[in-house]
């Protein structure tokens, strides 16, 4: 299986219905997570800021994957899995940009993520309902 951090593999591992995915070490470069089938899902890195209230998804995949009548989405911690339900919010002018909140917020605050810390979520095809989370560097 190739990918981004060949070489630099941690760990394989299954998650849902036999879904693998490579945890490497994390590398602002290059995200640590991604996915053995690239078609079936979306991963992104994170950069948090300041007053970091809303997640923006990225367009890329991501609106081809998540309903448009869909108000809800379920963020994971890959690590431990807790879970956070978040709002999913369409914009008014563009239906492709896509944030969340609510849910975001609180894994900030119970994770105590930072300002420069960068997370990397990965979004299945299949599965369009949950968003994983891997909070894997510190600023």
């Amino acid at each position: 299986m190739e990918g981004p951090n060949d070489g630099n593999v941690e760990h394989v591992e299954e998650i849902g219905d036999g879904e693998v995915i490579n945890e490497a070490k994390s590398s602002k470069n290059y995200p640590g997570v991604y996915c053995a089938d690239s078609s079936d899902c979306h991963w992104w890195d994170y950069t948090v800021a300041d007053n970091n209230n809303i997640l923006e998804i990225p367009r890329e995949n991501c609106f081809i994957f998540i309903n448009r009548n869909q108000p809800k989405i379920m963020l994971i911690d890959h690590f431990n899995g807790d879970r956070y339900p978040c709002d999913i919010h369409f914009g008014a002018t563009n239906m492709e940009d896509i944030s969340i909140g609510n849910g975001w917020e609180e894994f900030l605050r119970t994770k105590e993520v930072k300002k420069g810390d960068v997370v990397y979520l990965l979004l299945y095809g299949d599965n369009p309902h949950n968003i994983h989370v891997f909070h894997v560097d510190r600023n």
